[in-house]
């Protein structure tokens, strides 16, 4: 049984635009299985 763990945290430039990273990873293993990132307009 795989164990995914996520890590998040977002991000304002001046109340304009935020932003959110996340990457998903392995627990076991330590390999990251994918990054996203998104920017979000305000």
């Amino acid at each position: 049984m795989k164990q995914m763990g996520w890590i998040s945290y977002s991000i304002s430039d001046l109340g304009k635009f935020g932003q959110e990273l996340r990457i998903d990873f392995d627990k076991n293993t330590k390999v990251i299985k994918s990054i996203y990132l998104k920017n979000i307009p305000k």
